[in-house]
């Protein structure tokens, strides 16, 4: 895919000056909680500096969340459907390094802020896991994660593109919420019939899901956009 890795470098700076800060800041929080319980013998001030650090880590932690769902809408809404879709859309660019880009960006930091904050709270512990996990388990861990994450971020580029070759204008993010959990409800039958068996057999449905929406949504921008 020409121009994949350019693009990608442009999706992944654009985004990561607001994330990296948020994730940072709760982050930076998390560890100085872990150095407060280590060495902080003023039990008054050590109470309040506790109540300012957990507020200011979750507070980062939620920000951080509601960010890179806001940049995903953004991404797909406003930078392929929206008043910036034909400046997107008329790169010397295939569709697919476009959407591939934007959801390997999204896909990163989502994953960054899974597993980086607990690693950095804990690092010794996470060390003595690892030598002491099975390599297979792991991977069935991260890799069952990393399907869940794509799925979320397909689904959101799949109603984007339903709403638009519906062409709704109002209401935008309430019928989108109204979809996914229209879309969640009437895959809950299908995803109780893997619940008895191995564990990584769970997010098979997820991964079907990710690629129907991804090659559905690819469809409909291709056929039925409607730039704004």
């Amino acid at each position: 895919m020409k121009g994949f890795f350019t693009f990608f470098k442009y999706e992944f700076l654009s985004s990561a000056m607001p994330l990296a800060f948020t994730y940072g800041m709760g982050t930076l929080a998390l560890l100085l909680l872990r150095v407060l319980d280590i060495s902080f013998e003023w039990v008054f001030y050590k109470g309040i500096i506790r109540v300012l650090l957990n507020t200011l880590m979750i507070g980062s932690f939620i920000a951080f969340g509601i960010l890179l769902i806001v940049r995903a809408f953004q991404s797909f809404w406003v930078e392929i459907f929206g008043s910036r879709g034909y400046l997107t859309l008329t790169l010397p660019l295939s569709l697919d390094t476009i959407l591939l880009s934007k959801i390997i960006t999204l896909a990163f930091w989502a994953v960054i802020g899974t597993y980086c904050a607990p690693v950095f709270y804990n690092l010794e512990f996470f060390v003595e896991i690892l030598l002491n996990i099975d390599i297979q388990n792991a991977l069935i861990i991260f890799f069952d994660t990393l399907i869940m994450i794509l799925f979320y971020i397909t689904l959101i580029l799949f109603i984007t593109a339903l709403l638009n070759a519906l062409k709704v204008r109002t209401f935008v993010l309430f019928k989108g919420f109204g979809i996914a959990l229209v879309i969640h409800l009437l895959w809950i039958p299908f995803t109780f019939a893997y619940v008895m068996q191995y564990y990584s057999f769970l997010s098979i449905d997820k991964l079907f899901l990710s690629i129907v929406f991804y090659f559905v949504a690819r469809y409909l921008i291709m056929y039925k956009l409607e730039l704004e």
